[in-house]
């Protein structure tokens, strides 16, 4: 590339330099190299020592015609490396260490590899002198790699790309200086060959006795006895760049974080000026010459304005998890849309650091996504008690509800309230207005919800919570008895507390009743106020006391519209109501009285279950609590 170019790529960063900017002898044997590594330009010192073996040759890289500035190059790039025994890589990750040219792998026989594109890519990169170009072979027999004349998993750098007389060619150079392609339109190809092609192409392959390792291909075969291309980028066709330096520790977020990306670093991209070609270059920093065993990806979010993604969903770019280096994802951005980059693990074992750049035609901004700037965490737990499943089981309101409350000095407040089991339960957040606890799902008073329960992880976004103001928390597993501990994570851009709820009839005593409704004889409540023929409970205190009834429908095929109400009862006449759950409903969780006092010596009161309507045929449950003992007793009609 310097010759063909007229301009240094790798020489420029050799020191000393002569007058004519090229390298020269330093007579102390000290030289300095300027290498890319870990996002930066580093200065790394060596001297003009070399490794002999035993018999006084050279045993690294070096030039037939004297020239020791292969050799140095090597060393200091194996003194970054690790040493001599150093595993190797691939092309083009080793090239941006030499030239900080942006490195692209294309995998040839991946499922989305568009042949024709990559083509065009290639030429026109080459023709204006912006790519580096080297192709690789994968593993192969012996037999069929000697019958090709080619190596297995090496690497092969290509010098030019023609396309004449209607054939894509490339012109290949093996690193070895010899072992040559002998397939199509290679030297020993006696058809491909035409007159046309020859003079296009100025070569005879008659001439070429010659083996230095040097060879014409057309890609077809490339795409076929090839398995990947390297491809080095120059950053400076981009006008504008941005990058940020980060670590990723041990202690941030799960393990595997397959369904949380809460703690994941995250970036948000804004193109200021125009829609732009934005090349987004993710490089896990290199700490010590080993196996790479770091599976990484970067996702690219669209429509979040830029603020945090919690959980995986639909993406503009999913990346795949690979054990490189480098992840490269082109990106066509939008004038003044924001995106959120995600950087992700397949799974952690150690604490990783990165370099996150981004290059455009326009200028682009790079900054951390943001968090939430008040947060607090909350562990519970669901248990035989608090295990109460969805919005449509009639023990909803017994999960754990927690009041969150906005101080009235705050301003308008935004947030995100994430939930994470021990167990791989399917789970749900809802948020309530009020602050007070939950017994029936109304949508008028759903705040926000995190949508479809979801495996083990899922979130809810909070907009607009006023200042002054509590909401009711609930965290639920999709079916009643699905047990496990949670850790509820709630973030606001204001201050709030957060309190647990006590469960209905917290502190008092509970009595479970069974009745049931027979169709034109107990079930007339309603319009005909016929409460002698509804199910009803005598109750005795010897004590004023607070008490609270709840009447459910769990077992009906379709819920009944009922109301359970308490009365004072003397002389087999109904008193005074003293308490009542108000209009008949139909909720999964049934209706309630508020808590209210009763009780004077001597007096006895009456707890009425009825229904709307007459045809009505099912069975139901009272629940029944009181601070002090009662008694209880069912009247039949």
């Amino acid at each position: 590339m310097d010759h063909r170019f007229k301009r240094q790529l790798i020489t420029q960063h050799v020191y000393p330099k002569g007058r004519n900017g090229m390298p020269e002898f330093n007579p102390a044997g000290k030289y300095m190299v300027k290498l890319f590594v870990n996002g930066l330009w580093r200065r790394v010192v060596i001297d003009d020592l070399l490794p002999v073996g035993e018999t006084g040759k050279l045993l690294c890289t070096y030039s037939v015609t004297g020239d020791i500035g292969q050799s140095l190059m090597e060393k200091a790039f194996l003194k970054v490396m690790g040493g001599y025994d150093f595993p190797g890589s691939n092309a083009s990750t080793d090239l941006h260490v030499l030239t900080g040219w942006i490195p692209e792998h294309v995998f040839v026989q991946d499922q989305a590899f568009d042949a024709e594109r990559t083509w065009t890519r290639m030429h026109d990169g080459l023709e204006q002198g912006s790519v580096l170009l080297t192709i690789a072979t994968g593993e192969m027999g012996s037999d069929v790699a000697a019958s090709l004349g080619l190596v297995p998993s090496h690497a092969y750098a290509v010098l030019d790309a023609r396309e004449v007389c209607g054939h894509q060619l490339l012109r290949v150079k093996n690193p070895w200086n010899s072992l040559r392609w002998t397939g199509a339109f290679s030297h020993a190809d006696q058809i491909s060959w035409t007159p046309d092609l020859m003079r296009a192409l100025d070569y005879d392959p008659k001439t070429e006795h010659d083996d230095q390792g040097i060879f014409w291909i057309d890609f077809a075969s490339v795409c076929h006895r090839f398995d990947a291309i390297h491809l080095n980028w120059n950053p400076r066709v981009f006008a504008h760049q941005a990058s940020v330096h980060f670590s990723w520790n041990m202690d941030m977020g799960p393990r595997q974080a397959l369904h949380d990306f809460s703690a994941n670093p995250q970036y948000t991209l804004v193109a200021e000026h125009g829609t732009a070609e934005v090349w987004i270059l993710l490089s896990k920093h290199l700490l010590k010459t080993e196996e790479n065993v770091d599976f990484i990806a970067l996702h690219v979010y669209d429509n979040t304005n830029g603020r945090r993604v919690y959980e995986p969903r639909a993406a503009l770019h999913i990346g795949e998890y690979v054990n490189t280096q480098h992840v490269l994802v082109q990106l066509t951005a939008r004038q003044g849309e924001q995106y959120t980059l995600v950087v992700a693990q397949r799974e952690k074992t150690k604490p990783l650091h990165f370099t996150l750049r981004a290059l455009s035609s326009t200028p682009v901004r790079l900054v951390q996504a943001p968090v939430p700037t008040y947060c607090e965490d909350v562990t519970g737990q669901w248990g035989s008690a608090s295990a109460g499943g969805n919005t449509a089981s009639p023990r909803y309101m017994d999960n754990p509800q927690f009041q969150i409350t906005i101080p009235p000095n705050a301003p308008l407040t935004s947030g995100i309230i994430t939930l994470e089991t021990a167990h791989k339960h399917p789970v749900n957040i809802r948020v309530f207005r009020g602050g007070f606890l939950v017994t029936r799902v109304l949508e008028i008073n759903t705040v926000a919800t995190s949508g479809k329960y979801r495996s083990q992880f899922c979130t809810c976004e909070l907009e607009a919570l006023e200042p002054g103001s509590s909401y009711t928390v609930v965290v639920s597993t999709f079916e009643p008895f699905m047990f496990s501990r949670f850790k509820l994570r709630i973030g606001l851009g204001s201050l709030f507390t957060v309190a647990p709820i006590a469960r209905e009839g917290a502190g008092m005593r509970m009595r479970e009743l069974h009745g049931k409704w027979m169709p034109g004889s107990e079930c007339v409540g309603g319009p005909d106020q016929s409460y002698h023929k509804c199910p009803r409970f005598l109750v005795r205190t010897e004590c004023e006391t607070r008490v609270l009834a709840r009447l459910q429908t769990p077992h009906a095929k379709s819920l009944p519209l009922v109301n359970v109400s308490v009365y004072e009862f003397d002389d087999a006449v109904l008193g005074t109501l003293c308490a009542s759950s108000g209009s008949y409903t139909n909720s999964p969780q049934g209706v309630a009285t508020r808590q209210s006092t009763i009780g004077r010596t001597g007096c006895e009161f009456l707890v009425v279950a009825s229904a709307w309507d007459h045809d009505v045929d099912a069975s139901f449950v009272l629940y029944f609590y009181s601070e002090h003992t009662v008694e209880v007793t069912p009247l039949f009609y």
